[in-house]
């Protein structure tokens, strides 16, 4: 935290201007110590705390943001290569390509819910975007997208190795 690793510098300061002080009266004999002494350094400090740790957040925001939106790119990149390389339109293929873009939307949505910590399997948008099957197995993990994830991967490689595709286990 930044409080731990600035708190020493601040104590280091507000020591400095105490000492500074006990120095003055002791050399000047004056009786009257000024507050403003001791608050000075301790506001600065305190000053440079704030910002520094409101930097840092905003940084963190902005990370999380991005990453965010490099989560999102790669699911509609997964399902435009899907439907661009997929190009039977036999009936079996067609379902395939919906069962994929159902499953990254569902992904989408549990995955940014599990981010907020508010993953609700009894919501209308993740009842409305799940069959009663997926519903079901979903309430039996204690992290959703994870089960999600690994549908979409099995969708994936049961269609590689149906194919001919070599390579993947």
């Amino acid at each position: 935290s930044v409080m731990y690793s600035t708190a020493p510098y601040a104590l280091l300061a507000a020591a400095c201007s105490v000492l500074y002080k006990v120095v003055e009266v002791q050399l000047t004999k004056h009786e009257i110590i000024h507050p403003a002494a001791y608050f000075n350094s301790f506001a600065i400090v305190l000053g440079f705390l704030i910002v520094f740790r409101t930097n840092i957040a905003y940084q963190r925001f902005w990370d999380a943001r991005t990453q965010l939106a490099n989560f999102h790119s790669k699911l509609t990149d997964l399902v435009i290569q899907v439907a661009t390389f997929v190009l039977s339109e036999e009936p079996e293929a067609r379902r395939w390509k919906s069962d994929v873009a159902q499953l990254v939307m569902l992904y989408e949505v549990v995955g940014v819910s599990s981010l907020r910590g508010e993953v609700d399997l009894n919501s209308p948008l993740l009842r409305s975007m799940c069959t009663p099957q997926q519903l079901a197995l979903l309430r039996k993990y204690d992290e959703p997208h994870i089960a999600v994830n690994a549908w979409i991967y099995q969708l994936l490689v049961l269609r590689h190795k149906a194919h001919g595709g070599a390579g993947v286990d």
